[in-house]
């Protein structure tokens, strides 16, 4: 079931304030777990389970939105020219698919110069993105039928399994993440908590936590868990990253609350949780950054995901590390006899 969500979700088009597709299918998915659910002004997602004790709420919290690319012009000779959205590394942009969401859905190809044309200077730089182009092989005449400037554009991939457990997709920041939410809602389904909760599919959090910022200070809980992704070691990369496999990772430092954390992490350690630690001495980078600072003041946690590839059209996640961090966030939240116990 996690693999067939996200696959379902990684695939559709939700660039940052342009979620709606995404957040309709997410309402709808929240909807058989939830007794409400609703969107908020700025587009946010929210489903509460109601609890034995309605004064108190918890949140648990993902961003629907993605990176992605937006159109500027059509050029005379029928190719697009287009600016990044969120944290797009121009690096990967040459021959990739991509999707321009216009009127219709238009396959493309994102182009460059030619090798064999640069000089030696240009073969060993980046090329600038003032200088790519997507190319939907139609004049400008036929571009302007389907294309306007400020469509979205998408990575295109074909998602699928690496092995037997890993999963590669575009999108998994962090609609993977979503997809955890959906397993704790499941596994929660007959269980009565002393405390209403609150999951969230939070818009903009790739172009400045926006989403998660307004819909904590609307909900105001009394603890707020953020769900997102940290990176996967590769070959290149063994310093701050973690195994895919390892479980989940659990954020510590000055973003989080110290008592949360501490209660969170003998859950983990009673239920036999695989889970590893990262500290961060400041900004997380997360939508927990922004959860944290709401109204007056959320106490907060964060868990994430290892994650290779972070913001390239196949992200790679093991799906045993969602459903461990599913299972961490569940032992947790059914171990408080109120929701005072998670700060005591």
């Amino acid at each position: 079931m996690i693999a067939q969500n996200i696959e379902k979700l990684s695939g559709l088009c939700g660039v940052s304030g342009s979620e709606d597709a995404v957040a309709d299918t997410v309402k709808t998915m929240f909807e058989g777990y939830c007794d409400k659910v609703y969107k908020d002004s700025l587009g946010s997602v929210v489903g509460i389970k109601k609890g034995s004790d309605s004064t108190k709420r918890a949140m648990i919290e993902a961003h629907i939105d993605e990176i992605g690319l937006m159109v500027t012009k059509i050029t005379d000779d029928g190719f697009l020219k287009f600016t990044n959205v969120g944290g797009v590394d121009v690096r990967i942009l040459p021959g990739n698919e991509v999707t321009v969401h216009g009127k219709k859905e238009l396959f493309g190809v994102c182009g460059a110069i030619a090798p064999h044309l640069l000089s030696k200077e240009e073969l060993e730089s980046v090329i600038p993105k003032e200088k790519l182009f997507i190319d939907i092989g139609f004049s400008k005449e036929e571009a302007q039928k389907y294309v306007s400037v400020g469509d979205c554009i998408t990575f295109k991939s074909y998602p699928g399994y690496l092995g037997k457990k890993c999963y590669a997709a575009k999108s998994q920041d962090d609609r993977t993440s979503v997809c955890v939410l959906l397993d704790i809602l499941k596994e929660l389904e007959n269980v009565t908590l002393p405390f209403d909760l609150y999951v969230v599919g939070a818009v903009q959090e790739e172009v400045g936590l926006r989403g998660s910022a307004t819909v904590t200070y609307a909900i105001d809980p009394d603890f707020a868990i953020a769900i997102d992704v940290c990176h996967g070691d590769t070959p290149d990369a063994s310093e701050n990253t973690f195994p895919l496999g390892s479980g989940t990772v659990f954020e510590v430092g000055p973003n989080i609350s110290k008592k949360l954390s501490e209660n969170i992490i003998k859950a983990m350690d009673e239920n036999n949780i695989k889970y590893s630690i990262e500290a961060c001495g400041g900004n997380t980078g997360t939508d927990a950054w922004a959860m944290q600072i709401c109204k007056n003041g959320v106490p907060t946690a964060l868990f994430s995901l290892p994650l290779r590839y972070m913001h390239t059209p196949y992200e790679t996640v093991c799906i045993d590390d969602v459903k461990e961090t599913s299972n961490a966030v569940c032992a947790f939240l059914k171990s408080l006899k109120k929701a005072g116990d998670a700060l005591c």
